[in-house]
This record gives C-alpha cells, sequence and structure tokens, in this order.
C-alpha cells in the first residue's frame, strides 16, 4: 500500500503542470500540444488507484471524507493549487493523528472520531473565513462612506 502511494505521489510529481494545464485550460493544452486525453486517462487511473487502495485500508465513509474534507478545508486556506495541495495533506494527517488520539482516549470509534476531527477543522475554517472576510470588507469601507449624508436642496424641496 505505501509504494502504491509513493508511486501515485511519484507520478503527480512528474506530471504536475500538464495535470494543472489540462484541468484548468484544455485550449492551452492543445496549443502546447499535450496528449491531453492520455493525460486526462492517468489522472482518472490515479485516483481510481488512490480511492481503491483507500477503501481496502479505511472504508468507504472514512475515505469520502478523507477526499473532500482537507481538500474543502484548504481551499477556504489558500488560492494557489500547490499550496493547497499542501494544506489538505497537512490537514488530512492532523486530522488522521489528532483523531486517532481522540478515539482512543475518549473510546469512541477511530473512524468517526477522524471525520469529526476534519469536520470540526472544516468548520473552524469556514467561521475564521467568514469572520475574516466580514472585518476586511468594513474596513475597506471609508468613513466618509459609512456616514449619513444630509440631503441635498433639490431633495428638501416642498410642494
Amino acid at each position: 500500500m505505501a509504494a502504491l502511494g509513493a508511486v501515485v505521489l511519484l507520478v503527480i510529481g512528474v506530471f504536475y503542470k500538464q495535470f494543472l494545464i489540462i484541468s484548468f485550460d484544455l485550449s492551452l493544452a492543445h496549443t502546447l500540444k499535450l496528449p491531453v486525453e492520455g493525460l486526462r486517462v492517468l489522472l482518472l487511473v490515479l485516483i481510481a488507484v488512490t480511492i481503491v487502495a483507500s477503501l481496502q485500508a479505511v472504508g468507504i465513509a472514512l475515505m469520502l471524507a478523507l477526499l473532500i474534507t482537507p481538500a474543502a478545508t484548504a481551499r477556504l486556506l489558500t488560492h494557489r493549487l500547490h499550496h493547497m495541495i499542501l494544506a489538505a495533506a497537512g490537514i488530512g494527517t492532523l486530522s488522521g493523528i489528532a483523531g486517532f488520539y481522540l478515539s482512543y482516549y475518549l473510546d469512541i470509534p477511530s473512524g468517526a472520531s477522524i471525520v469529526l476531527t476534519m469536520s470540526a477543522l472544516f468548520a473552524l475554517a469556514f467561521g475564521l473565513k467568514s469572520i475574516w472576510l466580514w472585518l476586511s470588507a468594513l474596513r475597506s469601507k471609508t468613513p466618509a462612506e459609512t456616514a449619513i449624508e444630509p440631503a441635498s436642496p433639490a431633495q428638501t424641496e416642498v410642494k
């Protein structure tokens, strides 16, 4: 299983730029004369191999949570794909370790505690991002924009 993971990471590392191009800009990929269909099939095979190996190791519920939640959390924290991949890997690892320790000390199933840990990290990131956006929106308004302007003489005419 570890060898399979290493092979997947190696292939992704070798073809990272090509995968990035075919994922976001097919016309550029065709212009650069990349083998689009071959790269797309390779990417799908890598995803399928990862999912099948994960299913055998951890089960369907935990595999789906590990596939979606760290990536969604990382998307809230960064905008560059390379940073997002690293953040998602770190979030998944942190959630797995923390969830495992929680399951041991609280005597609950490890899969559920890992999923709940990932969900809690997502909720925390979502809440902090919302607060950050709200505060930055408040800071971007100048005092003149927030003040109530007096009515102009044209608006105060009485008929």
